[in-house]
Protein backbone atom coordinates (compact mmCIF):
# COMPACT_ATOMS: atom_id res chain seq x y z
CA UNK A 1 0.00 0.00 0.00
CA UNK A 2 2.77 2.47 0.89
CA UNK A 3 4.63 1.74 -2.37
CA UNK A 4 1.50 2.51 -4.40
CA UNK A 5 1.04 5.75 -2.46
CA UNK A 6 4.70 6.70 -3.00
CA UNK A 7 4.48 5.94 -6.72
CA UNK A 8 1.23 7.91 -6.97
CA UNK A 9 2.78 10.87 -5.10
CA UNK A 10 5.89 10.84 -7.30
CA UNK A 11 3.73 10.82 -10.43
CA UNK A 12 1.54 13.61 -9.11
CA UNK A 13 4.55 15.74 -8.19
CA UNK A 14 6.12 15.17 -11.59
CA UNK A 15 2.89 16.11 -13.37
CA UNK A 16 2.48 19.25 -11.26
CA UNK A 17 6.02 20.36 -11.95
CA UNK A 18 5.81 19.60 -15.66
CA UNK A 19 2.40 21.25 -15.99
CA UNK A 20 3.42 24.26 -13.88
CA UNK A 21 7.09 25.03 -14.39
CA UNK A 22 6.59 28.48 -12.84
CA UNK A 23 6.14 26.95 -9.38
CA UNK A 24 9.22 28.24 -7.60
CA UNK A 25 8.35 26.82 -4.19
CA UNK A 26 8.91 23.18 -5.10
CA UNK A 27 11.22 21.31 -7.42
CA UNK A 28 11.41 17.64 -8.29
CA UNK A 29 13.96 15.42 -10.01
CA UNK A 30 14.39 11.71 -10.50
CA UNK A 31 16.99 9.32 -11.86
CA UNK A 32 16.43 5.70 -12.90
CA UNK A 33 17.49 2.86 -10.61
CA UNK A 34 16.07 0.00 -12.69
CA UNK A 35 19.60 -1.04 -13.71
CA UNK A 36 21.14 -0.56 -10.25
CA UNK A 37 22.56 -3.66 -8.58
CA UNK A 38 21.27 -4.87 -5.24
CA UNK A 39 24.47 -3.61 -3.60
CA UNK A 40 24.13 -0.16 -5.18
CA UNK A 41 20.53 -0.01 -3.93
CA UNK A 42 21.69 -0.81 -0.39
CA UNK A 43 24.13 2.10 -0.53
CA UNK A 44 21.59 4.41 -2.15
CA UNK A 45 19.08 3.60 0.59
CA UNK A 46 21.62 4.41 3.31
CA UNK A 47 22.31 7.77 1.66
CA UNK A 48 18.58 8.48 1.34
CA UNK A 49 18.09 7.74 5.04
CA UNK A 50 20.79 10.30 5.85
CA UNK A 51 19.40 13.01 3.55
CA UNK A 52 15.62 12.58 3.67
CA UNK A 53 13.97 15.26 5.77
CA UNK A 54 16.97 17.63 5.80
CA UNK A 55 15.84 21.18 6.53
CA UNK A 56 17.90 24.19 5.50
CA UNK A 57 17.32 27.72 6.73
CA UNK A 58 18.62 30.88 5.08
CA UNK A 59 22.43 30.73 4.90
CA UNK A 60 22.66 27.12 6.07
CA UNK A 61 25.44 25.01 4.62
CA UNK A 62 24.76 21.53 3.24
CA UNK A 63 27.52 18.92 2.98
CA UNK A 64 26.76 15.56 1.40
CA UNK A 65 29.81 13.97 3.04
CA UNK A 66 28.92 15.36 6.46
CA UNK A 67 25.34 14.09 6.29
CA UNK A 68 25.95 10.72 4.63
CA UNK A 69 29.21 10.17 6.49
CA UNK A 70 32.02 7.76 5.86
CA UNK A 71 31.16 5.00 3.44
CA UNK A 72 32.43 2.00 5.39
CA UNK A 73 31.33 -1.56 5.90
CA UNK A 74 31.11 -0.85 9.65
CA UNK A 75 28.38 1.68 8.85
CA UNK A 76 26.49 -0.77 6.60
CA UNK A 77 27.79 0.29 3.19
CA UNK A 78 28.80 -2.48 0.82
CA UNK A 79 31.17 -2.73 -2.15
CA UNK A 80 29.44 -1.73 -5.39
CA UNK A 81 30.29 -0.15 -8.72
CA UNK A 82 30.52 3.64 -8.70
CA UNK A 83 29.88 6.10 -11.54
CA UNK A 84 33.33 5.45 -13.04
CA UNK A 85 32.79 1.70 -13.12
CA UNK A 86 35.08 1.06 -10.14
CA UNK A 87 34.04 -1.18 -7.25
CA UNK A 88 34.25 0.75 -3.96
CA UNK A 89 32.57 0.52 -0.58
CA UNK A 90 29.55 2.79 -0.91
CA UNK A 91 29.42 2.66 -4.71
CA UNK A 92 26.14 4.16 -5.90
CA UNK A 93 25.68 6.86 -3.24
CA UNK A 94 26.71 9.61 -5.65
CA UNK A 95 23.47 8.97 -7.55
CA UNK A 96 21.63 10.47 -4.56
CA UNK A 97 23.83 13.58 -4.77
CA UNK A 98 23.19 13.75 -8.51
CA UNK A 99 19.43 13.50 -8.10
CA UNK A 100 19.47 16.23 -5.46
CA UNK A 101 21.65 18.38 -7.75
CA UNK A 102 19.20 17.95 -10.64
CA UNK A 103 16.42 19.25 -8.39
CA UNK A 104 18.49 22.15 -7.04
CA UNK A 105 19.54 23.23 -10.55
CA UNK A 106 15.94 24.43 -10.94
CA UNK A 107 16.43 26.98 -8.14
CA UNK A 108 18.31 30.27 -8.23
CA UNK A 109 18.92 30.63 -4.49
CA UNK A 110 21.57 27.93 -4.10
CA UNK A 111 25.29 28.72 -4.06
CA UNK A 112 27.58 25.74 -4.57
CA UNK A 113 30.75 25.68 -2.49
CA UNK A 114 32.03 22.25 -3.50
CA UNK A 115 30.97 20.38 -6.60
CA UNK A 116 32.74 17.67 -8.55
CA UNK A 117 31.36 15.78 -11.52
CA UNK A 118 32.45 12.57 -13.22
CA UNK A 119 32.82 14.33 -16.59
CA UNK A 120 34.20 11.99 -19.28
CA UNK A 121 34.91 9.17 -16.81
CA UNK A 122 31.19 8.63 -16.12
CA UNK A 123 30.10 5.15 -17.14
CA UNK A 124 26.78 4.71 -15.33
CA UNK A 125 23.53 5.40 -17.14
CA UNK A 126 21.38 7.31 -14.67
CA UNK A 127 22.04 10.71 -16.31
CA UNK A 128 22.81 11.59 -19.90
CA UNK A 129 26.04 13.49 -19.26
CA UNK A 130 28.90 12.90 -16.86
CA UNK A 131 28.97 16.67 -16.40
CA UNK A 132 25.66 16.35 -14.53
CA UNK A 133 26.77 13.30 -12.52
CA UNK A 134 27.98 14.41 -9.10
CA UNK A 135 31.08 12.61 -7.81
CA UNK A 136 31.48 12.25 -4.05
CA UNK A 137 34.21 10.53 -2.09
CA UNK A 138 34.39 10.83 1.67
CA UNK A 139 37.98 9.55 1.96
CA UNK A 140 39.30 11.87 -0.78
CA UNK A 141 37.16 14.81 0.42
CA UNK A 142 35.23 15.14 -2.84
CA UNK A 143 32.09 16.71 -1.45
CA UNK A 144 28.85 18.05 -2.84
CA UNK A 145 28.26 21.15 -0.74
CA UNK A 146 26.15 24.28 -1.04
CA UNK A 147 24.49 27.08 0.89
CA UNK A 148 20.80 27.91 0.77
CA UNK A 149 19.93 31.56 0.27
CA UNK A 150 16.19 31.04 0.22
CA UNK A 151 14.62 33.48 2.72
CA UNK A 152 12.67 30.72 4.51
CA UNK A 153 13.30 27.02 4.95
CA UNK A 154 13.97 24.38 2.31
CA UNK A 155 13.13 20.76 3.04
CA UNK A 156 14.66 17.87 1.10
CA UNK A 157 12.73 14.64 0.66
CA UNK A 158 14.18 11.58 -1.06
CA UNK A 159 12.77 8.12 -1.72
CA UNK A 160 12.79 5.33 -4.24
CA UNK A 161 10.02 3.80 -6.26
CA UNK A 162 10.38 0.50 -8.03
CA UNK A 163 12.48 2.09 -10.77
CA UNK A 164 13.31 5.67 -9.75
CA UNK A 165 15.32 7.58 -7.18
CA UNK A 166 13.23 10.67 -6.42
CA UNK A 167 14.04 14.03 -4.87
CA UNK A 168 11.56 16.72 -3.90
CA UNK A 169 12.72 20.06 -2.50
CA UNK A 170 10.00 22.26 -1.08
CA UNK A 171 9.94 25.70 0.53
CA UNK A 172 8.51 26.39 3.97
CA UNK A 173 7.21 22.87 4.52
CA UNK A 174 6.05 22.64 8.15
CA UNK A 175 5.46 18.89 8.15
CA UNK A 176 7.07 15.93 6.42
CA UNK A 177 5.51 14.31 3.39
Amino acid sequence: MIKRWTIWLAGLLAMLLIASPALADEVYAETPIADATEDQLINIQLAIEALDGTVLNFGDAFSFNLLVGERSEERGFVPATNGRGVDVVGGGVAQTATTLYLALMQRDDIEYSSIYTYNESFSAGYVESGYDAIATDYADQLDFAFNSYYEGTLSIFMWTTEDMLCCYVVEDCEEGL
